[in-house]
């Protein structure tokens, strides 16, 4: 399909959709549901001059998003905080987007090609699907029902959908065509790979004759002059920037009760809207398959649990005390989330129970017995107040440091100094060092946005501005603050003076020194057993070095001690058994290698690795295609709006009727 593509930016949905069926299926019926108006049906993007609908973005990218958060809710056990909320929308909206300019520009070059699918084609695959099958025959009510609740779509809109995928793949297979290697090939190299060896060694390491080198000017500088091309520098530039820091402007908001309670009234019901609803548990453990007396005593604990309820206890206390589910921490709160996350028993039991209420009799599953407390499907504001405070502080203040750097912006970009400005607005100006490409600024980390826009300006130019965000472990990247930067300077790529690399050049020429040294000392011991068999006992005795042994060494791993340099590898792997090898130049220091066996992989061992080796390279190589011509097409497009512009609130109108399609999808 369209894997090799969209691996790392394909929305999940067609990731479900491919592990359904693989193909299309026609149904016939127009059953599809507009979701906006067309006075909001405006273009977000031309490709090839075919408009890319906006009221088409916000159907897709709703199902991205509610799958995407069904996703997240089971990693993280149902709780999800308004940052990864936030982050879930704006990556659903991002996937959304390149998934549908990348899928429109392949079908211009379908029609372009007359490639069509026949229907009764598309029929026959989704027919003979297992994913839609019950007693081993095609049941059209569990289409429907698989449609709504893992696609959140209406067969008419699947249909749609799956009908693109196959003429994109059709396209992407024609371009990928040439993507061949022979099996011969992939024999050899698997051949390689398998093939092992048990080694000793003896290692002469380069540190011991440092101390004996005697390194002179004339010794850097010729070194200099034979190895220059390791001194090579890219090109480089260097900003004055201007940090607007989100955190120090949240410092200086306050959040008024009216704003508070103003944004909670607004969204309280967002969860409620969702088909959201809200349930605490506590679980007795106990297998599906465990024997009648282990299933019985843990249902017993479970209706002392229950007793223990009847008589007035907290649930969350019993929840840390009694269970043995992860959320037991959290008084078995399992937050909000969409029914079919926790199973159907589990489901149909919280949806009898009224906020407050608990299960009377123990729920059995595969896991064992629940204990469910539904909880108010709307949260309370002052269990929320603390929560709302910081989403509003947060959100005016990064406003404020957007509206800011904007005028920084503006204002530098307008002939004013960016020194002058900073210290106007008693904000630091940094300059950085110079850096490449590779976006590593000493000052600011890794930031690859920086220098890519950096290294389109001229010396003086004024960069967009551009965000600022901290990763967190386990959670969406943070918004930390804004950079507005100038281009101070440029430095073409260059071989560095010596002058500005001596320090590394006289490391790199002591340790040739040293390896000079070292080899002459092999050749000492190589003279001395001149009518003799050179051992590797012998070689130890004579360096006070160490026999070490290696067993199972591959080209592939390397060898722990002499490095993964696979010229090395070659001579090792190319040694008479039971001779020694002569004197190799190895990670740090001179070796001589003694192969004691080597075991290669028989006719069945490649046969086993063979099919999926080549289909693993072919992909690889695919993948490789695929990305050449994915960017080729990408640079054609001509988008007519970001992604902020499109996360922009829509009226109470469309709200409604999107929440309404959803909640008709999910029943």
């Amino acid at each position: 399909m369209l894997r090799g593509i969209r691996e790392g930016m394909k929305p999940i949905m067609w990731v479900v959709i491919i592990a359904f069926v693989g193909a299309i299926f026609l149904w016939g019926a127009s059953t599809g549901i507009k979701l906006f108006t067309e006075r909001r049906a405006s273009t977000i993007a031309k490709v090839d001059g075919e408009a890319i609908k906006r009221d088409e973005f916000f159907i897709e990218m709703q199902r991205e998003y509610a799958l995407r958060l069904r996703e997240a809710r089971k990693q993280y056990q149902g709780s999800i905080t308004k940052d990864m909320d936030n982050y879930l929308r704006t990556v659903s909206a991002q996937k959304t987007l390149e998934m549908l300019i990348y899928r429109q520009s392949l079908l211009n070059i379908a029609e372009r090609m007359g490639i069509k699918i026949a229907d009764d084609v598309i029929r026959d695959r989704v027919i003979s699907s297992p994913a839609f099958q019950r007693g081993g025959e095609f049941d059209i009510e569990l289409y429907r029902e698989l449609l709504a609740s893992e696609l959140y779509m209406t067969p008419a809109e699947f249909e749609e959908n799956l009908r693109k995928e196959m003429v994109c793949s059709f396209v992407i297979d024609i371009v990928a065509s040439n993507s061949r290697i022979s099996a011969k090939e992939v024999e050899e190299l698997i051949r390689d790979s398998l093939t092992t060896a048990d080694i000793e060694y003896v290692k002469i390491p380069v540190e011991k004759y440092k101390d004996d080198v005697k390194l002179g000017e004339d010794d850097v500088i010729s070194y200099y002059q034979e190895h220059k091309e390791r001194y090579w520098k890219p090109e480089r530039v260097k900003v004055k920037y201007i940090y607007i820091d989100i955190n120090e402007i949240a410092k200086d908001i306050e959040v008024s009760e009216k704003q508070m309670r103003a944004y909670y009234e607004q969204h309280k019901n967002d969860y409620l809207d969702m088909g959201m609803i809200h349930t605490r548990q506590i679980l007795i453990a106990v297998p599906k398959d465990a024997s009648p007396s282990e299933d019985a005593r843990a249902k017993e604990k479970a209706l002392r649990v229950i007793a223990e309820l009847n008589s007035g206890a907290d649930f969350s206390e019993l929840a840390k005390k009694y269970s043995d589910h992860p959320s037991s921490s959290l008084g078995g709160d399992l937050g909000f989330y969409m029914p079919g996350q926790w199973g159907d028993e589990f489901d149909r039991n919280a949806l009898e129970l009224n906020a407050g209420e608990y299960t009377k009799e123990p729920v059995r599953d595969e896991e064992g017995y629940h204990i469910i407390l539904r909880e108010e499907d709307v949260p309370p504001y002052d269990e929320q107040k603390e929560n709302i405070k910081e989403i509003l502080t947060r959100a005016i203040a990064e406003e404020r440091a957007e509206k800011k750097a904007q005028e920084v912006y503006e204002s530098v970009k307008g002939g004013n100094s960016i020194d002058v400005e900073g210290m106007t607005l008693g904000l630091k100006v940094v300059e950085t060092d110079y850096f490449s490409k590779d976006g590593f600024i000493k000052e600011l980390g890794r930031m690859p946005s920086l220098a890519n826009e950096a290294f389109k300006l001229n010396i003086g130019d004024v960069g967009r501005v551009l965000p600022i965000t901290q990763s967190i472990a386990y959670a969406p990247p943070q918004l930390t603050g804004y950079i507005v930067f100038q281009v101070m300077d440029k430095k073409p790529s260059e071989i560095a003076r010596i002058e500005d690399v001596r320090e590394q050049v006289e490391k790199d020429a002591l340790r040739e020194k040293a390896f000079e040294l070292a080899l002459e000392e092999v050749e000492n011991i190589n003279r001395s057993r001149a009518n003799g068999e050179l051992t590797l006992e012998y070689i130890a005795e004579m360096t006070g070095e160490k026999i070490e042994r290696r067993e199972n060494i591959s080209k592939g791993m390397g060898a722990p001690g002499i490095g993964n340099d696979f010229r090395i590898l070659d001579s090792i792997f190319n040694l008479e058994i039971g001779k020694v090898s002569k004197p190799l130049r190895c990670r740090d220091g001179v070796c001589f290698v003694l192969v004691k066996s080597v075991k290669e992989p028989t006719d069945e061992e490649i046969e086993k690795h063979l099919s999926s080796t080549l289909k693993s390279m072919r992909e690889s190589i695919r993948q490789g295609i695929y990305m050449d011509f994915y960017t080729a097409l990408r640079n054609k497009v001509e988008v007519k709006m970001d992604v902020k512009e499109l996360l922009a609130p829509q009226s109470e109108e469309e709200q409604a009727e999107m929440l309404r399609r959803m909640r008709n999808l999910m029943q």
